[in-house]
């Protein structure tokens, strides 16, 4: 038969396809397939970063209760205004004074002379002077406080300067937080809480800061000492803020 027989045969029988043409013709099929289910992910994943986000946002949006917990804190700080007493239990005839801290933030203190303190909390200048009059007298019984804060009112959350501020009279909502600094990224205007009180007299008003400043002043009241303000993120700053 040769060569002649050979070809008869090939005409009977199909020839064995092309494997890398297959798989060529496979991985075509595939790749819109392929496409999707990686949209599909991205966009799970994106999904769990916003419900993520979202979730330390509010976490971000402090209570009352921990606003108070700031404020008071803040309070053991000392500064100008801050009526500040000290005793010796130990000699309390030779070591003892009371005094309101002036603008340079300094006191006289019974056998040491003008200290400063301010900037202080009442922990630290309780250390300082028991060093000091252990030196002079090998020891002692110290008894630091601030008898009296200044009166002061407190701005936190979406500020540059958050933190306590001498209370002077006649100071509107308006002028305590803007004078806080608020950021203009994620500071939500519209919502800023003033609480007033604490415990049982403690009352909390929503106030919209931004229509205050554009001439709507029914709701710019002055600040009373004690006062917090609290200005909250936005809702892009409930998202974003977190990743950062």
């Amino acid at each position: 038969m040769g060569a002649e027989g050979a070809a008869e045969r090939r005409k009977g029988f199909p020839l064995p396809s092309d494997p890398n043409g297959a798989r060529s013709g496979l991985r075509a099929s595939r790749a819109p397939i392929l496409k999707t289910l990686q949209a599909m992910r991205f966009a799970l994943l994106a999904a769990l970063l916003i419900l993520s986000s979202l979730f330390l946002g509010a976490c971000r949006t402090a209570s009352n209760s921990h606003l108070h917990l700031q404020a008071r804190a803040d309070d053991d700080v000392i500064a100008a205004g801050d009526t500040v007493s000290i005793v010796d239990r130990m000699r309390p005839d030779v070591v003892m004074a009371s005094a309101k801290i002036g603008a340079d933030g300094k006191m006289e203190f019974p056998g040491l002379g003008k200290l400063p303190v301010s900037g202080q909390s009442s922990m630290q200048l309780h250390e300082e002077l028991r060093e000091r009059y252990n030196d002079v007298y090998g020891r002692s019984e110290l008894n630091v406080s601030i008898a009296k804060p200044q009166e002061r009112f407190y701005v936190y959350g979406e500020v540059a300067r958050p933190g306590r501020y001498p209370l002077e009279r006649g100071l509107t909502v308006l002028e305590g937080t803007i004078n806080a600094g608020p950021d203009e990224s994620y500071a939500d205007l519209s919502r800023v809480r003033l609480i007033r009180g604490t415990g049982t007299k403690e009352h909390t008003t929503n106030l919209n800061i931004r229509a205050i400043g554009r001439g709507n002043t029914s709701f710019n009241v002055a600040l009373e000492d004690g006062d917090i303000l609290y200005v909250p993120p936005t809702m892009f700053g409930k998202v974003v803020a977190p990743i950062q």
